[in-house]
């Protein structure tokens, strides 16, 4: 394979995704986990009243577009937007991206008014988390999607000592949020600055007590778990600090392995090989790039967008406060000038020492020399002035720095007062949000 061809393909896939500044728009997917509203179990795809059945009756009643993995059914499209099931049966939902938060959100209402009634006939609710509350990987089934058995074998082919991949597949759920870049110097600056405020990100929006169905001491599962799903492939990425750039980001996707590969209509494993030995630039597709530059797991992911993915899932209207943060810091020029001279001269190790300090600490870890709280009301004040009319839509930000707790914070509380029953229901999606 001529490595330098591959290297133009990727980074010409990169440069199709550069975005006038008057077209910008805000993409969101939340996860959810579905639980029986009596008994609190999970929900599988498997069986009567499951996740393959109600995707189905969707479909049906939206008059959706559904896909397949051969036989079975995994998610639906319509104009407005999308749903799909991962790999231990999370519910997600995603929304045409758009560049207004009011848009994004009456879309998002109708969706839910679209869909919670048919969990509700079920007797199922909807629950934002970062890890599943009520069961333990062992016990979740994965989806029949060929893609996510090649994964999972992937994850146990690794070092069990140091590997979560299981944990992430199945047992995770998160908000993620993209936003588009004009040129590779814009995608450069907005990658660095991403990467750099990931610690406030983590532990600001941490909402997993429950890990493995017991109370977790610490903070920030999903960061750790992330930390340990294939370090080659996941987590903070060293060259955001030092060379990021089309051609950079595109080596490190050659030199992963894209794990499976479509060959004549059958998903193939080539666990063992790089991209860079499987694709051929000259006869290859787009649809290969994409694949590969899906299958790797950083903090923040380059496809033709820049991807968000370190915030646990989280109920609205925080959710929707996390968008809103994100547009305000990444869409405002002044915002952005500010984040430079705040994390400038950051490093790499400096951020992975901030990560492992809110491991323990959450958000009164120190980061520059003050604490997490403190740089997330700072970024919180730079998107308010930056948003105008949609500033309202930080206020749940405001409460995490007002009270000092974030949602994980909030969650203990009432488990510890009142229960996990409790703690669940103040975190279930209702459809008059």
């Amino acid at each position: 394979m001529d490595y330098n061809k591959q290297l133009e393909r990727i980074i010409n896939y990169f440069k199709n995704g550069e975005t006038k500044h008057e077209d910008y728009t805000v993409g969101l997917e939340f996860e959810h986990f579905v639980l029986n509203k009596d008994t609190l179990e999970s929900i599988s795809y498997y069986g009567e009243d499951g996740l393959g059945e109600t995707m189905h009756e969707i479909c049906d009643s939206l008059n959706a577009k559904p896909y397949y993995n051969n036989e079975s059914i995994l998610g639906c499209d319509t104009d407005k937007f999308s749903i799909s099931i991962e790999p231990g049966a999370q519910f997600e939902i995603s929304i045409k991206s758009q560049l207004s938060i009011e848009k994004l959100y009456q879309d998002y209402i109708e969706t839910l008014n679209l869909i919670l009634p048919i969990f509700a006939k079920r007797n199922q609710i909807l629950v934002p988390l970062g890890y599943n509350p009520v069961s333990k990987i062992e016990d979740i089934k994965l989806i029949p999607k060929i893609r996510y058995k090649h994964m999972f074998e992937h994850f146990n082919s690794l070092n069990k000592e140091n590997n979560m991949g299981w944990n992430m597949m199945k047992g995770t759920s998160s908000v993620q949020v993209t936003i588009d870049y004009s040129d590779e110097a814009d995608c450069i600056r907005k990658y660095f600055l991403a990467s750099a405020i990931a610690p406030i990100l983590y532990a600001a929006f941490d909402n997993a007590y429950i890990f493995e169905k017991e109370p977790y001491a610490n903070y920030n599962v999903r960061q750790r778990v992330w930390e340990k799903t294939d370090k080659s492939r996941s987590g903070l990425l060293d060259f955001a600090f030092e060379d990021m750039s089309y051609e950079r980001y595109a080596k490190f996707i050659l030199d992963t392995t894209p794990i499976f590969v479509e060959e004549n209509g059958e998903i193939i494993n080539v666990n063992k090989k790089l991209f860079k030995e499987l694709f051929d630039p000259e006869n290859g597709t787009d649809d290969e790039i994409f694949h590969a530059i899906s299958i790797v797991f950083p903090d923040v992911r380059l496809k033709t967008y820049l991807e968000f993915r370190m915030m646990d899932g989280v109920n609205y209207p925080t959710n929707f406060a996390i968008i809103s943060l994100i547009k305000g810091l990444f869409y405002s020029e002044e915002s952005l000038s500010e984040l430079e001279k705040i994390f400038r001269s950051t490093t790499y190790e400096e951020v992975m020492q901030t990560k492992s300090d809110t491991l323990l600490h959450g958000l009164k870890a120190n980061y520059k020399g003050i604490t997490i709280l403190d740089h997330l009301k700072k970024l919180y004040e730079l998107a308010y002035n930056a948003l105008g009319d949609e500033a309202h839509f930080l206020a749940p930000i405001k409460e995490i720095i007002d009270s000092g707790k974030s949602p994980k914070d909030v969650f203990e509380d009432i488990y510890k007062s009142e229960g996990l029953r409790s703690a669940i229901e103040y975190n279930r999606i209702d459809k008059n949000v």
